[in-house]
């Protein structure tokens, strides 16, 4: 007998559910338990129910968002602690040797941008915080990619349970090329913001202070 996910979840009544969201989320890369169990299903999972009026849409998605972004720092503060070691310890050991050395090389080859590309990646999600805190990412620039994309991939996982409803299944099963999909298309928006803060602050630091700038005529 098959048992409906859908279901077992939405048996969790009242505050229960959101805690239980938010510490699945957290565990995902605090203890590696994303090699295990994807944390999209979690989130996934959970708008479905939010969809059915068991729970509140952005109540899931605001605990998903707050426990994926904790989960993500506290694996940053286990690779920092441990190193290399984390690699053969037991719960670090979960992952395979060519998972980590793809958690590193992305690292070291994109900086900050691969804590938000690896969010969107099933294989990655769980190894990179590790990866980038014993590689010494410095610990801003973690963390706000962190946040960005934790926070991103919360309320687009939940919301595509929500309009997904019963034909979740269908859509867990394409979650990963779409999730890769969507996070070209984040990643692109957040750059094209950053590229532009920066772009007025150029030329705001240009202007000598106190200088009216306007045409005089």
């Amino acid at each position: 007998m098959s048992v409906d996910p859908v279901a077992v979840l939405s048996a969790v009544r009242g505050p229960w559910l959101y805690v239980v969201v938010g510490v699945g989320a957290l565990l995902e890369s605090a203890a590696f338990i994303g090699l295990v169990v994807p944390g999209e299903t979690l989130m996934l999972l959970a708008g479905v129910v939010a969809a059915l009026g068991g729970v509140h849409l952005f109540g899931v998605m605001a605990v998903g968002a707050v426990g994926a972004v904790l989960g993500d720092q506290l694996g940053y503060q286990l690779g920092q602690a441990f190193g290399s070691a984390l690699r053969r310890g037991h719960i670090g050991g979960r992952a395979t040797a060519r998972r980590w050395v793809r958690a590193e090389e992305l690292v070291a080859r994109h900086g900050g941008l691969a804590v938000f590309v690896a969010r969107w990646i099933g294989v990655l999600r769980a190894v990179v915080p590790a990866a980038a805190g014993a590689a010494a990412q410095p610990r801003r620039t973690f963390t706000a990619w962190n946040a960005v994309g934790g926070t991103l991939w919360a309320i687009s996982i939940v919301g595509v349970g929500y309009l997904a409803g019963a034909s979740w299944p269908v859509v867990a099963r394409r979650l990963g090329v779409g999730s890769v999909v969507l996070a070209v298309v984040l990643a692109g928006a957040v750059v094209l913001v950053l590229v532009l803060r920066a772009w007025r602050q150029h030329h705001s630091s240009d202007r000598p202070d106190g200088v009216d700038v306007r045409d005089p005529t």
